[in-house]
């Protein structure tokens, strides 16, 4: 493994002489105040990529370990969302179960009476369109 090391420092370090080789005999044909402004503009880019490029450096400290706690994490984070999405669905569930058994229990107490239940009916079926239909569950959906 050190071996390849080397080999690619030494490959790098050929592959910049030929590129300084390339850009000293560029800068060489062109006139005195063009070479001043391009070699100040190569000054600068060279100190700014230093500058603007932290993730070189955090790529660089990143090992296998990272990248093992990265994607546990990541795994643990999907369980953890499936668990989520799972007891949301349940809880619906069990919410509609209970809006159908109160709605079975009105019309049972309102049977003899059925001007009122009319009235309740119609009453909880518009709350409940505008519940499910409207802002309420149906932001809480989108939102997910």
């Amino acid at each position: 493994m050190p071996e390849e090391k080397s080999e690619i420092m030494n490959r790098k370090s050929d592959e910049s002489e030929t590129l300084s080789e390339e850009l000293s005999e560029a800068l060489e044909d062109m006139p005195p105040d063009v070479r001043k402004h391009v070699e100040k503009f190569m000054i600068s880019s060279v100190q700014m990529g230093g500058v603007y490029r932290p993730e070189n450096t955090i790529s660089k400290k990143i090992t296998e370990q990272h990248i093992s706690q990265f994607l546990e994490d990541s795994r643990v984070q999907m369980k953890e969302d499936y668990k989520e999405k799972r007891e949301s669905k349940i809880f619906s569930g069990i919410v509609l179960i209970l809006i159908l058994v109160f709605i079975i229990v009105v019309i049972l107490l309102l049977k003899d009476n059925p001007e009122v239940m009319e009235k309740v009916l119609y009453s909880l079926v518009g709350l409940l369109a505008g519940a499910l239909g409207g802002y309420g569950y149906g932001k809480t959906k989108k939102d997910e």
